[in-house]
């Protein structure tokens, strides 16, 4: 359960990263405005325990999402899309969640998007297609022989102690031209 809530958070998170479409980034001061409009909703007009748990979960969240956008650089501030990050939640909250594997495969998907986009901001293209096709045929044709589990262990070593020499290298240059 707990990982679960987990990975919906880093969902919601990945939604703010990806925002996208034509919906407006989200003024703070406006925001602010309507915040006071907001009206709670009356505890006594939740039926039951469970509407009570939902509601409450959901304002919550909603609370802890404000409170953080004050902590965010202003050039994130300033193209977040409350829209689409309420979109990226919905979609998760929509989702089949009785498939065996499924939300673990968005855990996944989720860490596996945070290094490519590490990866992509020092300039390293990822094609995102051949690496699902990749890790798809690798899961589906296990490799037994030691010999070859070493040497495409080595392979990967060197390409990713290359990438981190281009983020680092790519990281010192933006810090210096700041």
């Amino acid at each position: 359960m707990k990982k679960s809530f987990l990975f919906i958070i880093g969902i919601a998170l990945a939604g703010m990263v990806y925002s996208c479409g034509e919906s407006k980034p989200m003024n703070l001061e406006e925001a602010e405005v309507q915040s006071v409009l907001l009206k709670k909703v009356d505890p006594s007009a939740l039926s039951n325990e469970k509407d009570s748990l939902s509601y409450y979960l959901g304002f919550n969240e909603g609370m802890a999402v404000a409170t953080n956008m004050g902590s965010l650089p202003e050039d994130i501030r300033s193209n977040f899309h409350l829209n689409d990050y309420l979109t990226g939640v919905t979609a998760v909250m929509k989702s089949d969640t009785a498939k065996l594997g499924y939300t673990d495969g968005i855990n996944e998907g989720l860490r596996l998007l945070d290094i490519i986009l590490n990866y992509e901001d020092a300039g390293i293209n990822i094609n995102r297609e051949m690496l699902v096709q990749a890790m798809s045929a690798r899961m589906l044709s296990p490799v037994s022989d030691d010999s070859v589990l070493t040497a495409d262990g080595e392979v990967f070593t060197a390409l990713v102690s290359r990438a981190s020499e281009i983020i680092t290298k790519a990281t010192a240059e933006q810090n210096d031209s700041k």
